[in-house]
């Protein structure tokens, strides 16, 4: 298989086979592919354009969906980008094996995807990996004309790839499955970047890249979900159709050619954009994330007048006195609860007038990459009308809220009793999101078991009606959103101790004694992950015995990960023995000692430092720099940053420890920020408790 159709096969005498390729376009050389295997191909047309999935023999079936994806996706950006595919192929080419770091690579006319990213399988495939499977391949094929026809410079605008094919690979999707609430799903990946944007480690999305260590190291959250909420904001401040009239002028202009970002930005604004221009450069040219704060609110004839001023959100130099602050310009759009949207851009402090009063919105729709910080009597006001917020303004405001009470910008109880105030019948994606609020203050209070305990009681509480509702297995009349959220409420009751998920997944791993398909279904890997999270030794050895008996490659990996998520000390300490084996496969070794860092990061990486070379011979290469910082990053012990910073300075090059001195600060500031939240969150729970103590008349 290569970037182009076989134009002809002939044998040769010494009994191989001399293949030859159609002539490609003009191209940048990284997008060459040629693979070769025991394949089979399956093939259907869209238009003139052949398109296929290639897969190891007798998986061909499973790559369904994604030619399905293909065929959908493709007269949809043929039409958006008003220059069509050109080359007379594209392939899908499943691949075995794992990266701890991608799951695909956008070849042209040959996209490359690991099989776990592209193959499904009924008896095992979540609804939460066939949407990935869905996703993957839109965002390679957007890459086709944002990376493969117009390719950046240099690595300085990787960004112009990988930004802007997650921004098209998100639109497509909800055009073509609206019902998955695509817009509201990309919060999260906004989160994902203000993670990473709000510590002074942080880079700009258009970043100075010298050294192969420095490239690497551009992909990651800044430059796939940062710029994709940029592009989505430029987007929206532009208008739809302007925005899209300037990015088919900017592919005719520059096919075949090399760009830099602002090539991008003179063909917006050519086409109608004014000042877009400015606004892109303070969001591509500088890193950090605003803080659109509102000093005051006053309704005035049935107005609501907002003074803003404009800040940036740090977790880690808010109080310093020596950092110049940055500026933006930034597009805001806010509006009064069910009200209409005014927009403005505001450059410091501002005043804008809305229509009617009560409960406001400061960046109405999500469309802007900022945060929002709002007086008490409106986060009052908001809670108290939650409900009649639209389902992606309740995703941003619960984000929004938990990392200011994280930051220190206002009390934390302001974002317990927002979460507190999600009714059980709000939206089912926003359900989806509750258990993740919830187990993050249980995990702040590791090691203290009763404090858990607590949480864990007010969680189950929550949540265990809405998982009464959904039940543990699907329903032919469901929502759409229903298979996510379920998946979500039985994957963390079931990590955090619930004791009805922890039976119900233990009878149903009990049932594969009498019926080898009693867990077959999409919720496969959730129970087994259950199950494998509280293991005991026996249980444990059963499931390395079903990895070593799996039916397909792809189930035995799996199962042999989830060995490493064992909450015994003992039974992770084994599976990091295992991992240095033969028995799981190269590349599932390296995913068995990432599971162990999820709940013992600390073991983990002092087993990585004890087996260094071993442990780099299972990754790549480029990313052997960033291996260790990724396993220790969510740690809150100083231990562990002193660890993985005596690593550094022994091991790294100033280029190359870029991702390891990102999780260095990070585990600094959440030791200061945990120790800063407890008695907050102990609070905010006597006050519950008594509450509802109060309800029954205790």
């Amino acid at each position: 298989v290569g970037n182009m159709l076989v134009a002809a096969s002939t044998a040769q005498r010494d009994g191989t086979t001399l293949v030859t390729f159609g002539t490609t376009p003009r191209m940048s050389t990284y997008l060459l592919f040629l693979g070769l295997g025991e394949l089979e191909r399956m093939t259907t047309m869209s238009g003139p354009t052949e398109l296929g999935v290639v897969t190891g023999r007798g998986n061909v079936k499973k790559a369904q969906l994604a030619l399905d994806a293909s065929a959908e996706i493709l007269p949809y950006f043929n039409e958006y980008f008003g220059t069509p595919f050109p080359l007379p192929k594209l392939d899908n080419v499943a691949g075995p094996g794992q990266s701890q770091f991608f799951a695909a690579m956008e070849n042209w006319g040959a996209i490359f995807t690991f099989e776990r990213s592209m193959l499904v399988d009924p008896k095992s495939t979540s609804e939460a990996a066939r949407r990935r499977v869905y996703e993957i391949a839109a965002h390679e094929m957007a890459h086709q004309w944002f990376g493969d026809l117009v390719t950046m410079a240099w690595w300085d605008d990787l960004w112009l790839n990988e930004g802007f094919a997650s921004w098209m690979a998100t639109k497509v999707t909800d055009r073509m499955k609206p019902e998955w609430d695509m817009l509201v799903t990309r919060v999260a990946g906004r989160e994902r970047a203000m993670g990473l944007d709000a510590f002074t480690t942080t880079h700009p999305v258009v970043q100075q890249v010298r050294t192969v260590e420095e490239v690497s190291q551009a992909f990651d959250a800044i430059t796939y979900q940062k710029g994709e909420a940029v592009i989505a904001m430029l987007e929206s401040f532009a208008g739809e159709d302007v925005w899209r009239a300037g990015i088919r002028a900017y592919m005719q202009r520059h096919a075949y050619g090399n760009t830099v970002t602002g090539d991008l930005w003179s063909a917006v604004e050519s086409a109608g954009a004014t000042g877009l221009g400015t606004i892109a450069h303070d969001f591509t040219m500088q890193p950090g994330v605003p803080l659109v704060k509102v000093e005051g609110a006053q309704c005035v004839n049935g107005a609501t007048r907002l003074s803003l001023s404009q800040g940036e959100f740090s977790r880690d130099a808010r109080e310093a006195k020596d950092k110049t602050p940055l500026a933006w310009h930034v597009p805001v759009k806010a509006q009064v609860v069910g009200g209409e949207v005014h927009s403005m851009v505001l450059e410091g402090k501002g005043v804008m007038e809305l229509p009617g009063c009560g409960a406001y919105v400061v960046n109405a729709g999500q469309a802007g990459y900022y945060r929002s910080l709002y007086p008490a009597d409106n986060m009052a006001r908001l809670a108290k009308d939650f409900t009649r917020l639209t389902p992606i303004d309740q995703s941003g405001l619960l984000a929004d809220n938990w990392q200011l009470g994280l930051g220190g910008y206002q009390p934390m109880s302001h974002a317990l009793d927002l979460v507190d105030a999600v009714p059980a019948d709000a939206s089912d994606i926003i359900l989806a999101d509750l258990p993740g609020y919830m187990d993050g203050p249980h995990g702040i209070f590791e090691g203290d078991t009763a404090t858990q305990k607590r949480i864990l009681a007010y969680a189950s509480a929550r949540l265990t009606p809405i998982l009464a509702r959904v039940g543990y297995d699907a329903r032919p009349d469901e929502g759409p959103q229903v298979p996510m959220l379920r998946q979500s409420l039985i994957s963390t009751l079931g990590a955090m101790g619930d004791e009805a998920v922890i039976a119900e997944a233990r009878r149903r791993f009990a049932a594969l004694g009498s019926d080898p398909a009693a867990l077959d279904g999409p919720l496969k890997f959730v129970w087994l992950g259950v199950v494998a999270h509280h293991a005991d030794q026996a249980t444990w050895d059963r499931l390395r015995a079903m990895a070593n008996s799996a039916p397909s490659a792809l189930d035995k990996s799996q199962i042999f990960a989830l060995l490493g998520r064992a909450k015994d000390p003992a039974l992770s300490a084994q599976a990091l023995r295992l991992a240095l084996t033969d028995e799981p496969g190269k590349t599932t070794s390296a995913a068995i000692i990432a599971a162990v860092a999820v709940d013992h990061d600390m073991q983990a990486v002092d087993f990585v430092l004890a087996h260094r070379a071993q442990y780099e011979a299972l990754i790549d290469v480029s990313v052997r720099s960033q291996a260790l910082g990724r396993l220790g990053g969510g740690s809150a012990d100083l231990a562990m940053a002193d660890k993985l910073n005596a690593y550094a300075d022994a091991y790294l090059t100033p280029e190359s420890r870029k991702v390891v001195d990102r999780s260095i600060a990070a585990i600094r500031t959440r030791a200061v920020t945990w120790a800063r939240l407890k008695p907050d969150i102990m609070a905010w729970l006597d006050a519950k408790e008594a509450t509802t103590r109060g309800r029954r008349g205790e």
